[in-house]
C-alpha cells in the first residue's frame, strides 16, 4: 500500500514590513556589497507556525549606495514527528526560501531609481544557521507574536 507524503513545511506569505534607500547619483562602486544579515524568528509550537524576520543591511564600499530591507516570511507546518526533525527547515531552508524574494525586491526598486539596478548575488545562507537559531523565540501560547 501506498503511503500518503506527509504535509511537512509550506510557505505561506511574504512581505517587506519596512525599507529606505539612499543613492548617490555617482555610478555605484566596483567593489562587492557589504551585506549584513540580522534574523529573528517565532516558532509557535501549539499554532504550528513560524515567522521569520530578515533585515538585510546593504552598503556600497564608496558610500554612494545604503539599503535596508525589513522582511517577514510566514511558514506553516504539520506532520512533523518532533522539533529536532524541524530544525533544520526552520534554520536553514526557510532563510534561503526568503532569499530570493528580498533579491528581486531590491533589483526592482533600485532599476526603478533612475541608476544602474543593484543585484545582490546568490548566496548559500547556512553560515545563518546559528543566527537563526539564536533568534528564534518557541512559544506554545495561542497566538504567535512577532516583534
Amino acid at each position: 500500500m501506498e503511503q500518503k507524503p506527509k504535509g511537512g513545511f509550506k510557505f505561506q506569505e511574504f512581505f517587506i514590513t519596512d525599507f529606505s534607500i539612499s543613492r548617490k547619483p555617482i555610478k555605484q562602486g566596483d567593489k562587492d556589497l557589504e551585506i549584513d544579515y540580522h534574523p529573528n524568528a517565532v516558532l509557535g509550537l501549539k499554532t504550528k507556525t513560524y515567522v521569520l524576520g530578515l533585515k538585510i543591511e546593504l552598503k556600497d564600499p564608496d558610500g554612494s549606495f545604503t539599503m535596508t530591507i525589513d522582511s517577514l516570511g510566514f511558514f506553516a507546518f504539520d506532520d512533523i514527528d518532533s522539533l529536532e526533525e524541524l530544525k533544520p527547515i526552520l534554520y536553514l531552508n526557510a532563510p534561503a526560501i526568503l532569499f530570493p524574494y528580498i533579491r528581486s525586491f531590491v533589483a526592482s526598486v533600485t532599476a526603478l531609481s533612475g541608476l544602474e539596478a543593484v543585484h545582490i548575488p546568490v548566496t548559500n545562507l547556512s553560515f545563518l544557521r546559528k543566527a537563526v537559531e539564536e533568534n528564534t523565540v518557541v512559544t506554545e501560547e495561542d497566538e504567535d507574536e512577532f516583534e
